[in-house]
């Protein structure tokens, strides 16, 4: 019962905080007390759920801090692209795909992003083993865009890893890398 409680928590501050990003600047101003942008301290929140080397053209975009949650996220220089971490308080144990149908249903609900699952890997992050999760769609622009999103267990709690990048610019050497990176 407590876990379902705190999956449907977990699952509605990711929802919420993806639709707050996307509404507008006027939520946008209502928030941004829990927004930091400064490049320092999205690394430090980030360097809190694991250590990893960022990807070539990467750089700090914003984190949040709510009720013992932590998200962060990086982009490159276009506008398809991005790295988030996000990861839930020591003792809130998610499941993986329990929290892919929830994101699934969000995105199905989203005119900007229609993303479908194509395969899962498994990964070893942290000396543990994490299933990597490839989805493929289109951006409202009609970008077609991949996707791939992981679970695994980090510094201070579960962690998800999501990464969002153009199929023209995808590199599976480079996914391999940064995957292998976390520690």
């Amino acid at each position: 019962m407590a876990r379902g409680f705190f999956i449907g928590i977990f699952v509605m501050i990711v929802v919420g905080i993806l639709a707050v990003i996307t509404i507008g600047q006027s939520i946008w101003q209502g928030v941004s007390k829990y927004i930091i942008q400064t490049p320092d301290q999205v690394n430090t929140i980030a360097y809190s759920i694991a250590d990893f080397d960022l990807p070539a053209g990467y750089s700090p975009d914003y984190a949040v801090e709510f009720l013992g949650f932590s998200l962060v996220a990086y982009k490159p220089d276009d506008d398809h692209s991005h790295i988030m971490l996000l990861q839930a308080p020591t003792g809130v144990h998610i499941n993986q795909q329990e929290l892919e149908q929830q994101l699934d249903t969000g995105r199905q609900s989203s005119e900007s992003t229609r993303m479908t699952t194509i395969r899962s890997e498994q990964r070893t992050v942290r000396g543990e083993d994490a299933t990597l999760v490839l989805s493929e769609g289109q951006s409202g622009d009609g970008t077609s865009i991949r996707q791939y999103s992981m679970m695994f267990e980090g510094n201070q709690g579960t962690a998800l890893l999501l990464v969002t990048e153009p199929v023209s610019r995808w590199e599976w050497d480079a996914v391999d890398a940064f995957i292998a990176s976390i520690h």
